[in-house]
């Protein structure tokens, strides 16, 4: 089944999410929560579920924008936006900034506790438009797009976050140096320490070769790779700097073999800049 609507929004805004869902009947509308069956992976079911999707609303709040999974939430939305002109509304439900790559939508903000007039708006939206009207159809075919990805006919998505993979992204050029930013190192350093990263570099040289089968340039080599550098920060900003030097893939790589759900917020959003400003420059 394709919903008409993807919302995305954090736990702890599921009563107005619901709402939202509500109010926009007869049009089908997908709220994980609720339509997610027993058992089914969220990180399988939801990326198939919104690329699918007709359009996505982003219900977002201070608490909101730091949750890795509204992030990669937002990063999927924007992209349909871009490749599928598939429209995107951003709902700010307190006074939170807009996240990077949200700067260019006109979004909704709520004032005070005026639900109602936020859902006018939301609802004036989808009758701009949207013309989905499907009924909706179960449980039934939301456990089918989420086991879609993992069926002997898919490919299983290199990287953690279920639809960000190695080969979206460019050969090259280099990054840029900004990228490698004091946010992003600092952030890495606090999640994985030295003794854990040779692993990690590992991981992400088991990426780039499953995305560049034939490709023989080198990789990151972690038995020899900054041995000793203490502390972590240190060994993360060499280590981040090698992989940008070798091209946005072995880069993307290493970011993606690193924890990111487990990231500070500040390094999370480099993470997602870089997702935004390369994943579609191929």
């Amino acid at each position: 089944m394709t919903y008409c609507i993807f919302l995305a929004y954090p736990e702890h805004q599921l009563t107005f999410a619901r709402a939202v869902k509500h109010d926009l009947q007869p049009r089908t509308v997908f709220v994980a929560k609720d339509d997610v069956p027993p058992g089914q992976a969220w990180m399988n079911a939801l990326p198939a579920v919104q690329r699918q999707a007709h359009a996505s609303i982003l219900l977002l709040d201070n608490i909101g924008v730091r949750s890795p999974y509204v992030q990669d939430e937002i990063i999927t939305a924007i992209r349909a936006h871009r490749s599928a002109r598939r429209p995107l509304l951003p709902v700010f439900l307190d006074d939170s900034s807009s996240p990077y790559g949200l700067g260019g939508f006109q979004a909704v903000r709520r004032v005070g506790e005026r639900d109602h007039e936020v859902l006018a708006d939301i609802r004036e939206w989808a009758t701009r438009n949207l013309s989905c009207c499907s009924p909706v159809a179960g449980r039934q075919s939301i456990a089918t797009a989420g086991s879609s990805l993992s069926g002997p006919s898919t490919p299983l998505p290199l990287s953690s976050d279920g639809h960000v993979r190695v080969r979206d992204f460019p050969r090259g050029p280099l990054v840029d140096a900004k990228y490698a930013g004091l946010e992003l190192i600092q952030g890495v350093a606090e999640v994985v320490p030295v003794d854990d990263a040779i692993g990690i570099i590992r991981k992400a040289n088991e990426l780039r070769r499953e995305a560049d089968p034939g490709d023989d340039r080198p990789m990151m080599i972690p038995e020899t790779a900054l041995p000793g550098l203490r502390p972590a920060r240190h060994f993360w900003h060499v280590a981040l700097d090698q992989a940008r030097l070798q091209g946005p893939r072995m880069y993307a790589a290493l970011m993606l073999a690193i924890p990111y759900t487990q990231l500070p917020a500040t390094a999370a959003e480099a993470r997602t800049r870089f997702i935004l400003d390369h994943i579609d420059k191929i």
